[in-house]
């Protein structure tokens, strides 16, 4: 069966893969926004001029077309992380980060996804990281297919190539895994020369050392034939690298990633993939044990554990997606207690909830009593203009054969405000982490609850700092307010 969601999350995939290999931050430009009225795609003015930058979205939700927003047939909503180099008058370069949020709505022409209004704006800029050498941005060159006028991608073989693409990411890697090394010890891999990336073993090879995460974004995907397709899409890299007893630091790269896809007995086989090294991150020190980080405990690999159900629900997969990505939003409004209303409350029946963020120690909550006093107090923490990012990267949701039951896991580069309602306060800690959710689904009554939540995190960073002094965006705004709602077409007058 056919759906628009595919469509529409492809034709976003394949506009942030044409900005960050043109490196031009212009929504406007004919392929990226085909047919677009140029009053409908507004971006804030610190946007356009960025140089040097890389763009990583995160946490999609999807709609079609309702009373909130009749002139578009559908909208994504989503997080986009841009980060970008900068060189400060002293020579030192520097890596800043704009946290920023995109709304898109789209015309379905006969199946196929054209943008038809963005709106791009800042919400807040992190302070910038230090370089200690030259960042050396790379950047892509790369025979895509821009120009080519395709037909859409059918809505099975999206899904069947975006959770193959998800499914080697899916757990904690180490290097011993093979799928993911042969991933980057490829000819003409362009890293430089040996010790100019984390993982650099000399020429054009990589060699993983010690723990690996990577998180990803929707795939751009192009049909090359009845039986073939390819895909480009970015991972975001985080490694350890340094002896365990001594001093470490998090190795953080962008990746984009090529792969090749033949059918093959029903399914889709994965025929070639190789990673273009697309920037690197300054190092940030490694602190073993710090804000509930696991990975200097536990680095067992995960995954899970379930059997790969070859059936394809793309429309159920797309209303999972958006149970967790209103968990993240409602993170951010300190709105959890509605989240659990909508998406977990049901006699049908009883919820649960794990929280690890104190390991093993930490209880589980069973039932609507205990759950709703947890989340009670995490709404307690929020203030407005204050807001906590989790983001909710590299989908993937296994549904049952008969369609009522599923598993879902997704990667969450969370930063935590550690202000304590502050509002005074000019530059504010935040705690970063890379954690993974592992969640469990029923379909009741034809929709979709959130039975068992799970959270772990698993690898901490160091803190970020936001500098609401020297930020732009909707965060330093006098009417800041709650963050706003996915799909909210009044939320612009704060521009």
């Amino acid at each position: 069966m056919e759906i628009f969601y595919t469509a529409m999350e492809n034709t976003l995939a394949r506009m942030i893969l044409f900005l960050n290999t043109k490196q031009k931050m212009d929504v406007s430009i004919r392929w990226a926004c085909p047919d677009c009225i140029q009053s409908s795609l507004w971006m804030d003015e610190d946007l356009l001029v960025l140089e040097n930058f890389m763009i990583f979205t995160a946490s999609p939700a999807y709609s079609l077309a309702s009373g909130r927003h009749p002139d578009c047939d559908g909208m994504i909503s989503c997080d986009a992380y841009i980060y970008h180099i900068l060189k400060e008058e002293n020579g030192v370069n520097t890596c800043g980060l704009k946290i920023t949020r995109m709304d898109v709505g789209f015309e379905n022409r006969g199946g196929k996804a054209v943008i038809q209004s963005i709106h791009w704006y800042t919400v807040q800029d992190m302070e910038p990281w230090i370089y200690a050498c030259d960042p050396g941005f790379s950047g892509m060159e790369m025979d895509v297919p821009f120009e080519t006028i395709s037909e859409p991608v059918p809505s099975e073989i999206f899904c069947a190539v975006k959770k193959q693409i998800n499914r080697i990411w899916d757990r904690l890697e180490i290097n011993s895994d093979e799928k993911i090394k042969n991933i980057f010890q490829v000819a003409g891999n362009r890293i430089g020369a040996a010790g100019d990336t984390p993982w650099a073993a000399g020429g054009s090879e990589l060699s993983l050392a010690g723990p690996a995460i990577g998180l990803t974004a929707s795939p751009a995907v192009w049909m090359t034939g009845e039986e073939q397709a390819q895909a480009w899409y970015p991972a975001e890299l985080f490694c350890l690298a340094g002896a365990p007893e001594g001093h470490q630091v998090v190795c953080r790269c962008f990746y984009y990633v090529y792969c090749t896809f033949v059918r093959d007995r029903g399914g889709w086989r994965r025929t070639t993939q190789w990673a273009t090294l697309f920037l690197r991150l300054p190092d940030t020190p490694y602190h073993r044990g710090k804000h509930y980080d696991k990975i200097s405990a536990d680095m067992l690999p995960w995954t899970l554990e379930n059997e790969s159900m070859p059936e394809n629900y793309p429309e159920d997969s797309y209303a999972i997606e958006n149970i967790i990505n209103g968990w993240v939003y409602g993170c951010r409004r300190g709105r959890l207690c509605e989240f659990y209303e909508t998406y977990m409350k049901n006699c049908g029946f009883t919820p649960e909830m794990w929280i690890k963020s104190q390991g093993e120690k930490t209880p589980k909550l069973g039932g609507e009593k205990e759950i709703l006093h947890k989340l009670s107090e995490m709404d307690a923490n929020y203030h407005p203009g204050m807001y906590t990012f989790h983001t909710a990267a590299t989908p993937l949701i296994e549904i049952s054969a008969d369609g009522q039951s599923a598993t879902g896991t997704w990667f969450d580069h969370s930063a935590t405000n550690l202000s304590g309602g502050d509002s005074g306060a000019e530059r504010i800690p935040y705690m970063v982490f890379v954690a993974r959710y592992r969640h469990h689904f029923q379909k009741i009554d034809g929709t979709w609850y959130l039975t068992d939540f799970f959270w772990e995190p698993l690898i901490s960073l160091d803190d970020w700092i936001f500098d609401r002094k020297h930020s732009a965006g909707q965060a330093v705004r006098e009417n800041a307010g709650l963050y706003p709602e996915a799909f909210s077409l009044d939320i612009y007058s704060c521009k």
